[in-house]
């Protein structure tokens, strides 16, 4: 047997089904748990106030309620209407608007979700040790006010421990500087031509005429990044 989940909206107590008696109060909350996905509900009448937990008498003016007009109903469709019979039960009006408004709160959800376990792992990439000491162990922290692809930065740090040239706080600082001029394809293009050539820094990557999209001074804070590293 499929089992199907429905939320029951708190504007439920805003309606004009919470003003009715508590026997139709019941039988409603019993048929939005019994209705399947398309807001069918299979059964009759004895059969459906024996699982509200009702009378026969009082599930039959539930019934009747839901089956006419309601002019203070916040929902105009079907003059008001609740629901409508159909062959082996009854059918909700409104079922499939507020289904889509529930599918439309559960994508939401689960996207939410999956940023924030996507962003937890980008955290814990980002934060790596970068050398024994506390000025060193800050050096992670610059990362995180930048445009610096961690995943980027993280291959960065393994391949300067890789070739026993951990980073300084200075070093760091200097390459983080250096990458967060560039795009995340450049950081990409750069760090990947470092580890390649077995570099120590990090160099822009060249223009169109092979010239290096470093300013002079840049250069200049490299080498000495380079010389410092």
């Amino acid at each position: 047997m499929s089992m199907t989940f429905t939320k029951l909206f708190s504007s439920i107590t805003e309606s004009t089904i919470w003003v009715e008696d508590n026997e139709t109060r019941i039988v409603w909350i019993a048929m939005l748990a019994m209705a399947d996905r398309k807001g069918r509900v299979w059964g009759s009448i004895p059969g459906l106030a024996n699982r509200a937990r009702v009378s026969v008498d009082g599930c039959r003016k539930a019934i009747q309620t839901f089956l006419s007009p309601d002019p203070d109903s916040r929902t105009k469709e079907e003059e008001g209407r609740r629901i409508r019979e159909i062959d082996g039960g009854w059918q909700l009006i409104n079922y499939l608007k507020y289904r889509e408004i529930r599918d439309q709160e559960a994508v939401r959800e689960q996207t939410a979700r999956r940023v924030s376990e996507h962003r937890k792992k980008k955290r814990d990439v980002t934060h790596v040790t970068l050398g024994n000491t506390n000025e060193e162990a800050e050096a992670d922290t610059y990362i995180g006010s930048t445009n610096v692809d961690p995943l980027v930065w993280s291959e960065f740090v393994s391949h300067r421990k890789s070739i026993r040239k951990p980073l300084s706080a200075l070093s760091a600082q200097k390459n983080i500087n250096i990458l967060a001029k560039l795009s995340p394809a450049q950081q990409r293009e750069a760090v990947d031509a470092t580890i390649a050539n077995n570099w120590t820094g990090i160099f822009p990557p060249k223009g169109k005429h092979g010239k290096p999209t470093e300013s002079p001074l840049e250069r200049i804070q490299r080498a000495y990044s380079e010389e410092r590293g």
